[in-house]
């Protein structure tokens, strides 16, 4: 097996990770990844900028004051369950046209579980692969097993 796809299974949980959601209070430091549920006049005021029936914007902060948001936004999730991708687009958010904001971080646990898993199941496929996929012992090939003879001095 070839050094980099190792590597790739090895890190892969590594850029997936285990990400966890949790309600923001207070002002979200910029950088932090979020998801912003819009309300209705949220939905209404952003028609044209990510288009109709917006539920929930998912991006980066630019900036936050108590009263508004900045997002570099990724992702829209749409009412009916649609998702848009829309990388770069800056849109300004006044708190009262959310309903919820969370903040998405890095679940170290279930990460480095998944890692742990990871590794055990490319250490396998190496193993597997060194082995040639063979299931049972080397041998011969067939036939019958010779008899032994003793051994006299």
């Amino acid at each position: 097996m070839r050094l980099p796809l190792f590597a790739s299974l090895l890190f892969l949980p590594l850029v997936t990770g285990c990400h966890v959601t949790r309600p923001i209070t207070a002002i979200p430091p910029t950088g932090v990844t979020v998801e912003a549920e819009l309300s209705p006049t949220g939905t209404e005021r952003l028609t044209a900028v990510v288009g109709p029936n917006a539920a929930r914007l998912d991006g980066l902060v630019l900036g936050a004051t108590s009263d508004s948001l900045t997002l570099s936004v990724r992702e829209v999730r749409l009412r009916d369950g649609q998702v848009l991708f829309l990388q770069g687009t800056t849109v300004r958010l006044d708190r009262a046209q959310l309903t919820a904001l969370r903040g998405r971080t890095l679940d170290r646990r279930r990460t480095a579980i998944a890692t742990g898993l990871g590794v055990i199941g490319a250490i396998m496929l190496i193993d597997r692969v060194r082995l040639g996929g063979s299931e049972g012992g080397g041998g011969t090939g067939g036939g019958t097993t010779p008899a032994l003879t003793p051994r006299h001095p």
